[in-house]
């Protein structure tokens, strides 16, 4: 696509405008096929405590893009990242520690 000298907006690469929804996209996407392979990990009866510390990765890759795009934290101050991430990393280093609490892994 060339640049139109009447439309100063038209651009050769997609303007921000347009790559937001695809990046929206991209990022549902990426969920629903984590949260997939999750659901499978359950159905399929695997455990031990890798398996539960790849799905709390899992938790916190789905947190990041949720926290970064879909509540649009991505272009915020650092401090207002930094707050919400470590909620979500207090949140998964608990259910990490119940899992090995329960399992008498500690």
């Amino acid at each position: 696509m060339k640049k139109s000298a009447s439309n100063p907006l038209s651009l050769a690469t997609p303007s921000i405008l347009e790559q937001a929804p695809r990046r929206a996209t991209l990022v549902w996407m990426l969920l629903i096929v984590l949260t997939i392979a999750t659901y499978a990990v359950g159905k399929v009866g695997l455990q031990g405590a890798s398996i539960a510390g790849l799905l709390l990765l899992s938790v916190f890759i789905k947190g990041h893009f949720v926290i970064a795009d879909f509540m649009g934290l991505r272009n915020v101050k650092r401090q207002w990242r930094f707050l919400v991430h470590g909620w979500l990393i207090l949140v998964a280093v608990m259910i990490g520690l119940a899992y090995q609490l329960g399992s008498g892994g500690i």
